[in-house]
């Protein structure tokens, strides 16, 4: 039986990982401005015991769309049926749900029993996105002769990949192929035929999002690719999490990237990601020579750039080299990309532009239409960059095109300003967004509202965005999620809203991550949702966004969060004021004016109240006119009703509410 006899190497093949479900509990934190949140992601919480209860409650529902889509694979899509079963509790025992088919399969290889005693329905309601179960009861059902149930696996084989392939294309963290585990993605790699030079697993963006990322060679051509697969929704469910909220606090990094780190060799790259983001630059290489002793192609890559960005005290500069050569002769084409610039430009080697020109071919092989030429142009740093992105342009790179006529736009955009004539770009823009990727056709959408001449009710961007959108792109989703929050030329619609800012909001887009939760806290999707807005304000304050930050102080101080109060609230109020932030500023002046969590202080709230004003702050300049006109700071600053006046006129000119009526009131 070939394909039993195929399944079966790819079990043994794919990722062994530790079973997550046998991982220590979470560790709790009140480190509110960079740490974990206050208690509203506590996996062991009500809240986590509410959302399994309410999946398990879900189960039936998956049930009967599986048995829809049995009686007619047309009448369901993919993206309806994968949506149910992540809403089930059989993606947390799907680890266990393997080993018992993969134990099955074993016992039919040994002859033990036949393929046709496998309770085929039970492992599939399970396992149904699993390529390797419907290619064993294929072939099985083959063997049998049944053919209404070997057909039936073959469509199931052929639902999954396509659903797969039309919902990313698996070259970015954004377009990942979403897969219940890492062995579905090792299984699915193996249906490609293409040949594995390195896998590995690295965060996303912001270090948020695990990805488990192949590189790959076709045999046939010599292409190379990288191929993304996203098993974060396992994840959250082996530990408990409310999906994406395990990366609002620590928990992800401290329950699977540390301990996986110390065994699994595809994890040093993650453990190495998170290191250098602390500047703990010679453990982040120690984890890249860990990875490297056992063979790791990508590692080589990964260190010499380091190598070149960081002193290390482990590595010598002379050895940075050493690295990007050997993850070139490893066949990895950005190594070679990397040792061909230091060919050209000499440094620590003899310049040798015949050799940077023969190893750029080389490169251009391994990543066609200019690839080879923009990945150079984008991690140069020397004059020859805008000449690297011309030839990236000419052999067929649409991102470098875009890029070129984007600085040409701006330098002319300098020069007449608005009167420059935009129709010329525009037609070259058009022409690009229709043959570029997601990236592509948002920045054209962008270009197009920012100057509202050629789109003037805003059809062609939010065609463009909608494209974008259903590749995946978070930018493209946050736009469209903007568009029916404010209605820009379309009417406002809430739920919409939230439904864009969702998909941006669980692929890392902060300010989406920031507007849902603002949603949520000024009651535009129903009720004031204060756990909702909160939760996601802890999300976008793990990389430091200030207006999280600020609005997680107001709920604290407003009491909306439970646990926390004026003294967390002004620390980070204190925090966001020392960034030069105008809100926040204000908001730790007021804090110290009334003495709330913090000794009362006049003197430095007026201080902070009139650089919060200098910086363009309404609420500040609103708090000038009252301190002046009234006189409420005689002890730190003389009343003065003319100065009094002309921050309230500052303020109403930003249009604040209550300091137009102010004004009214004294002119009666």
């Amino acid at each position: 039986m070939k394909l039993l006899h195929l399944a079966l190497k790819m079990a043994a093949l794919a990722v062994v990982m530790v079973s997550v479900m046998t991982l220590g509990g979470c560790k709790s934190t009140k480190t509110l401005i960079a740490g974990d949140g206050v208690g509203l992601v506590d996996s062991q919480g009500s809240a986590a015991q509410m959302a399994r209860m309410i999946r398990v409650s879900n189960n039936d529902k998956y049930v009967e769309r599986l048995d829809v889509f049995r009686q007619n694979p047309q009448s369901i899509t993919y993206k309806t049926l994968w949506l149910s079963y992540v809403d089930t509790d059989f993606l947390s025992s799907v680890t266990q749900s393997q080993a018992l088919f993969d134990q099955a399969m074993l016992d039919v290889q040994s002859g033990q029993r036949g393929c046709e005693s496998l309770q085929w329905d039970v492992h599939q309601k399970r396992l149904f996105f699993s390529t390797k179960l419907h290619m064993v009861a294929q072939e099985c059902f083959d063997v049998l002769g049944h053919t209404d149930q070997s057909d039936y696996h073959t469509t199931a084989l052929n639902f999954i990949l396509k659903g797969l392939f039309a919902n990313g294309d698996g070259k970015h963290h954004y377009s990942a192929f979403e897969v219940p585990t890492a062995n579905d993605a090792s299984d699915i790699v193996e249906l490609t035929g293409l040949d594995v030079l390195d896998n590995y697993v690295e965060l996303g963006k912001g270090n948020k999002g695990l990805y488990y990322v192949f590189v790959l060679n076709d045999p046939e051509s010599g292409e190379q690719q990288q191929l993304y697969f996203d098993f974060t929704r396992f994840l959250h469910e082996a530990l408990e999490i409310d999906y994406p909220f395990g990366w609002a606090s620590n928990q992800m990094t401290e329950r699977l990237v540390i301990p996986f780190a110390k065994s699994n060799l595809l994890y040093r790259y993650a453990m190495a990601q998170l290191l250098v983001s602390e500047q703990k630059y010679d453990q982040a290489a120690q984890q890249y020579l860990a990875a490297i002793a056992q063979n790791a192609i990508v590692a080589n890559y990964r260190l010499g750039r380091l190598c070149q960005q960081r002193n290390l005290q482990v590595l010598d500069k002379s050895e940075c080299f050493d690295y990007l050569l050997a993850s070139a002769k490893g066949g990895y084409a950005k190594g070679v990309i990397a040792v061909a610039e230091l060919l050209r430009t000499g440094q620590g080697i003899e310049p040798d532009k015949a050799g940077f020109e023969q190893l750029m071919t080389a490169a251009q092989r391994q990543l066609p239409g200019g690839q080879a030429w923009f990945e150079l142009a984008t991690n140069s740093k020397t004059p020859e960059r805008s000449a690297f992105f011309e030839r990236a342009a000419q052999l067929g790179s649409t991102d470098a095109k875009m890029a070129l006529l984007i600085v040409n736009l701006q330098a002319q955009y300098k020069k007449e300003g608005e009167a420059l004539s935009l129709d010329p770009f525009y037609a070259d823009f058009g022409r690009l967004a229709e043959q570029g990727g997601a990236r592509v056709k948002t920045i054209y959408a962008r270009y197009l509202s920012k100057y509202n001449k050629v789109d003037k009710n805003g059809a062609l961007a939010k065609l463009m965005l909608l494209a974008a959108a259903e590749k995946g792109y978070p930018e493209a989703n946050y736009q469209l999620g903007r568009i029916y929050r404010y209605g820009k030329n379309e009417a406002v619609n809430y739920p919409l809203a939230q439904q864009y800012y969702l998909l941006a909001a669980q692929k890392f887009h902060l300010d989406a991550q920031l507007e849902l939760g603002l949603m949520y806290d000024h009651g535009k999707l129903g009720n004031y949702e204060r756990k909702e807005a909160f939760r996601w304000f802890t999300m976008c304050r793990r990389n430091l966004d200030l207006w999280c930050l600020h609005n997680m102080a107001i709920m604290m101080r407003e009491g909306h969060v439970s646990g926390v109060g004026y003294a967390e609230a002004i620390d980070i109020f204190k925090f966001i004021a020392s960034q030069n932030h105008p809100s926040g500023t204000n908001n730790y002046a007021a804090m110290l004016n009334r003495g709330q969590g913090v000794a009362k202080d006049s003197a430095k709230a007026f201080e902070l109240f009139k650089k919060a004003a200098d910086m363009g702050d309404q609420w500040a300049q609103f708090n000038l006119c009252k301190i002046y006109y009234y006189g409420s700071m005689t002890d730190t600053v003389a009343k003065n009703q003319g100065k009094g006046i002309y921050w309230c006129e500052k303020s109403a000119e930003q249009g604040h509410t209550q300091a137009k009526a102010k004004l009214q009131e004294i002119r009666g």
